[in-house]
Parts: structure tokens; C-alpha cells; sequence
């Protein structure tokens, strides 16, 4: 009964973080948007970082398609 109501609890708490999640996601929108119009005057670094993130995107997408697969790297099993 304890630990079911620590689960709820964090259930809880979660939801009631959703408005300051939902503007702190907007904020983030309107900096990327800032950066794409400014990109002539991006950084190296900042280049980087942005293709580092990307790569582990396509990363974490390849590891969820042989998941999905099954674990094979060749096909989907029949």
C-alpha cells in the first residue's frame, strides 16, 4: 500500500508541473526559432553540439527499430 501510494504521489506531482513544462517547452521553440533566423552567426561549438544531439537522435531511433524488430539487425521476424 506504501509504495502504490508513492507511485500516486509522483503521478500527482507530475501533473501539476504540466503548465510550467508546457512554457518552459515554448521557451525552448522560441530559442531554437532565434538561433535557425541568427544561424549566420552561430558558433562552431554550438554547431556541434546540435549535430552531436542529432546523431544520438538517429541513434536512439535505429536502437528502437531493432527493438522492434525483435532484436534482429537483418529483418523483421515472420
Amino acid at each position: 500500500m506504501g509504495e502504490s501510494r508513492f507511485l500516486m504521489t509522483d503521478w500527482v506531482l507530475g501533473c501539476c508541473s504540466l503548465p510550467g513544462r508546457y512554457d518552459a517547452l515554448w521557451k525552448e521553440i522560441d530559442y531554437v526559432k532565434q538561433k535557425i533566423f541568427a544561424r549566420n552567426d552561430l558558433k562552431l561549438e554550438e554547431l556541434g553540439i546540435a549535430a552531436l544531439f542529432l546523431g544520438e537522435c538517429y541513434a536512439w531511433f535505429c536502437v528502437g527499430e531493432i527493438v522492434g524488430r525483435g532484436g534482429t539487425l537483418t529483418g523483421y521476424k515472420v
